[in-house]
C-alpha cells in the first residue's frame, strides 16, 4: 500500500515540479523580452531537445520566430535553466522519496542502516 501510494505522489510531484519550472522560467523571459511572440510558450517547450544555447538561438528564436539575437540568446538560456531546474529539483525529490522508503518501509526494518547488523535466521 505504501509503494503504490508512494508511486503516485512520485508522478505527480515531478510532474509538479516540471510545470512549476518551464512557468517560472517562461514568466521570466516573458519580462526580459520587448513581445512575447505567438507560439513562443510551445517553441520553449518543444524545442528543448536542441543542443546548445547558440543552436537553439539561432534555428528557433531568430528564425523561426524572428527575435533579435540578445533576446533570442536570453530565452535560449532560461530555456536551459528550466531544463535544469526541473532536473535539480526531480533528483532531490528521489532522494528524499528514497531516504523516507528506507527510514519508514516495514520491510526494510534493520537494514543495516546505522551501521547495525541485519537478524539472520540461524541465530549466531
Amino acid at each position: 500500500m505504501l509503494r503504490n501510494l508512494v508511486g503516485l505522489i512520485t508522478v505527480i510531484s515531478v510532474i509538479g515540479i516540471s510545470f512549476a519550472s518551464f512557468y517560472l522560467s517562461i514568466e521570466m523571459a516573458k519580462r526580459q523580452v520587448a513581445v512575447w511572440r505567438r507560439g513562443s510558450t510551445y517553441m520553449f517547450v518543444r524545442s528543448n531537445g536542441m543542443g546548445g544555447v547558440r543552436r537553439r538561438a539561432r534555428e528557433v528564436w531568430i528564425k523561426q520566430l524572428g527575435y533579435d539575437e540578445p533576446e533570442a540568446a536570453m530565452i535560449a538560456r532560461y530555456q536551459s535553466r528550466a531544463v535544469l531546474t526541473a532536473f535539480v529539483g526531480c533528483t532531490l525529490l528521489f532522494l528524499v522519496i528514497a531516504a523516507a522508503l528506507q527510514k519508514f518501509d516495514p520491510a526494510c526494518t534493520g537494514c543495516g542502516t546505522r551501521g547495525e547488523k541485519p537478524a539472520t535466521t540461524m541465530g549466531r
